[in-house]
């Protein structure tokens, strides 16, 4: 086989890993009909009522805020199906506030274009969406750090729930997750682009409230760990600054101009600002400080560890086959675990080199906690700013923890493609340099003996 026909094959077989994950949630809505999804029934039976009901009063009505109430869809489920859910939530007479109206004017025209049903259909947006977002994703890790690095850590992906179970969502969850890949995909490469950052932040900001961390600081937390992954790189703290703030003031641009819709609905500033207000006090958690810290903490705790934190069973499957058990875990364990299994791997990597460790090399398990530090502050900021909101919403925000993840799964992605690139040369790509030192030893054994030492 040519080299040319080798390469085209690579592409290929890394595009279709790269799709794997939209390939089975495509096939999983193909028969759903006007079905809603498992992932969040709630939302998604809000967001369809809305856009049904702009579609008999149109877009402009009530300031172009949806209206939740419609009995003849879905009377089960959403704000519909529960009333005892409205209070905090939505105005008497069901106009919803709070979260921008982003994935409704994404659903409104879809419903313009392909028809109101089969919703099944309707579906096909959000999963090209996703699916461009997670090829992007992927040929980024490609470029910057090699395809073997690149293929664990989309494998690892591919394999994690959180990566592709909002993907045919019609809310905000899958929307906003593929423009978090796309971030991340962009902070990775060697370019100094700043201006897409601040379109990212805007259309992240018209979408959601809490993913405002995330895609804040998600640039210089990248920046400061990248040095970590790629020695060779100098990070770019300026750019990372900049980065930030572009991305910030778009998010912020996005909710000023929600703000604007509030204030001409209710026909008052004062009055906008106390229901927005209102509404941030119960997300916070309206309780004393000491029972806030309480809470922060036991959130974190369920988040990060879980009160099944070792567990092979998955949940049970839903009527459309979705697991019913939300929370981020991977191969069954939650993050936690797995932090603390990696961390005691890389303190063992280290203390094993022993007196073989040349002088002034620096210790890869600093590295990992590092790195992994760079992730988990990002993720989990909401949680701690937000633990009320944090603590009924697990099912949308568990999804925070991906980019936590994500660093972590590339820091053991590059070490174990050392590990092969050492014993199947063949399999060397273009790594970014020669990546973290640790395997130094069995990369020089690898080597012929006349090659150790040249």
């Amino acid at each position: 086989m040519s080299s040319l026909m080798r390469n085209r094959l690579s592409v290929l077989l890394f595009l279709l890993l790269c799709s794997v994950g939209s390939i089975g949630a495509a096939w999983q809505v193909r028969n759903w009909g006007d079905a809603l999804s498992g992932a969040d029934p709630f939302s998604e039976s809000n967001v369809i009522r809305e856009v049904h009901n702009f579609l008999d009063t149109g877009l402009l009505a009530n300031a172009g805020l949806g209206n939740v109430l419609r009995p003849d869809l879905y009377p089960d489920e959403g704000f519909q199906g529960y009333p005892e859910s409205r209070p905090h939530s939505v105005t008497p007479s069901g106009i919803y506030t709070h979260y921008p109206p982003g994935p409704e004017y994404i659903l409104y025209v879809a419903m313009r274009v392909l028809g109101t049903h089969p919703i099944s259909l309707l579906r096909g947006v959000p999963l090209t969406i996703t699916w461009l977002a997670a090829v992007f994703f992927g040929f980024s890790l490609r470029r910057r750090f090699g395809t073997t690095a690149a293929a664990i850590a989309m494998l690892a992906c591919a394999m994690l729930p959180a990566f592709s179970d909002s993907d045919s969502l019609l809310h905000y969850e899958g929307y906003a997750f593929a423009l978090l890949l796309v971030e991340i995909g962009l902070a990775l490469g060697r370019n100094a682009m700043v201006l897409p950052f601040g379109l990212l932040g805007f259309f992240q900001g018209w979408l959601s409230f809490d993913y405002v961390f995330l895609v804040t600081l998600l640039p210089g937390a990248i920046e400061l760990a990248m040095p970590r992954l790629d020695p060779d790189h100098t990070a770019r703290k300026r750019l990372a600054f900049s980065r930030c703030a572009a991305a910030g003031a778009g998010f912020v641009l996005a909710h000023v101009m929600h703000l604007c819709q509030v204030c001409a609905f209710y026909g008052s500033l004062p009055l906008a600002v106390r229901d927005l207000s209102d509404a941030a006090a119960y997300r916070t958690g309206e309780i004393g400080p000491l029972q806030r810290i309480v809470l922060t903490c036991l959130v974190l705790r369920h988040y990060l560890i879980g009160p099944n934190p070792i567990s092979m069973l998955l949940g049970d499957l839903d009527t459309h086959g979705l697991r019913t058990l939300r929370g981020f875990r991977f191969g069954g364990l939650t993050l936690g675990i797995w932090w603390l299994l990696l961390t005691h791997v890389f303190i063992a990597a280290w203390l094993r080199q022993g007196r073989e460790r040349p002088a002034g090399r620096r210790r890869i398990d600093n590295d990992w906690l590092a790195v992994t530090l760079c992730g988990v502050v990002p993720s989990c900021l909401w949680y701690i700013a937000m633990p009320a909101h944090a603590f009924i919403h697990e099912h949308l925000l568990y999804r925070h923890l991906f980019f936590c993840f994500f660093l972590g799964i590339m820091f053991c992605a590059i070490q174990l493609a050392n590990v092969l690139h050492a014993f199947w040369p063949s399999l060397r790509g273009a790594l970014p340099g020669p990546g973290l030192p640790v395997f130094a030893a069995a990369r020089a054994a690898a080597l012929p003996a006349d090659q150790q030492h040249g």
